[in-house]
């Protein structure tokens, strides 16, 4: 029984974590989040994964008040679920943007600003030709 409960914890406490997903985390500013940031402090911000299978990066924005960024380990079903709330809050709330980001790659959840500034500039273009009709 000892020996059953010792290799079981040596799974668990060695074996898992060397095959297990690292995301990095972070919940903030854009620039506390920023992916420079999280790269220059690793030990800090990225974090394995026991029980997650992808990487997430929220972004989210409103008029009057800074973008702030959540970054962290999820599962994919739940990474879906927060595109399509993010896809239906865009639809419904007035001046309101958000971006989300799945990934399953160790520490590729960083984001990018070119990427984000891309999806923010696609956003606002769509939005004012919609105001425009």
């Amino acid at each position: 029984m000892n020996c059953l409960l010792f290799t079981l914890t040596f799974l668990v406490l060695v074996v898992a974590p060397a095959v297990s997903l690292k995301c990095y985390t972070c919940i903030g500013s854009e620039d506390n989040c920023k992916k420079s940031k999280l790269e220059d402090n690793k030990p800090t911000y990225l974090n394995t994964c026991f029980l997650a299978d992808t990487c997430l990066r929220y972004w989210q924005k409103t008029k009057d008040n800074d973008a702030i960024v959540h970054s962290g380990c999820t599962t994919e079903d739940y990474c879906d679920a927060q595109k399509s709330a993010c896809d239906k809050a865009k639809d419904t709330l007035k001046d309101y943007q958000c971006a989300v980001g799945c990934c399953s790659d160790d520490g590729c959840n960083a984001g990018s600003s070119l990427t984000f500034s891309i999806i923010l500039l696609a956003m606002c273009t769509f939005l004012g030709l919609e105001l425009l009709k």
